[in-house]
């Protein structure tokens, strides 16, 4: 999952699809590979941290979530799917449990 912060702060979080895990919610992207994580980030986006790896448990299966951190240069759009939150607005968001917990430890 890509922890991608803009240069005030902001985080960019998308809204999960209305089916699946985490449905309506908004949360950090997620691929599949580092390879889609990668060719999904623009030129202005660098200075990749991966964070450390974490199991998640659900009711009905364990999501294994390795975070990558990531600075953005400008208000450059990530994908069609999200936008920007400043903390003011993403701490009224409905949030994984996950994704709050990287949020507020990240700052």
């Amino acid at each position: 999952m890509l922890r991608a912060s803009d240069s005030t702060g902001r985080a960019w979080l998308e809204k999960r699809p209305a089916r699946g895990i985490w449905a309506g919610l908004y949360s950090l992207p997620v691929f599949e590979s580092r390879t889609a994580l990668l060719e999904a980030l623009p030129s202005s986006c660098n200075a990749l941290q991966d964070e450390a790896p974490f199991v998640h448990v659900l009711t009905h299966k364990d999501l294994h979530l390795h975070p990558v951190k990531v600075v953005c240069e400008g208000a450059h759009v990530l994908s069609d799917r999200g936008r920007w939150f400043d903390v003011q607005e993403w701490t009224e968001l409905g949030l994984p449990a996950p994704v709050r917990k990287l949020l507020v430890a990240g700052g």
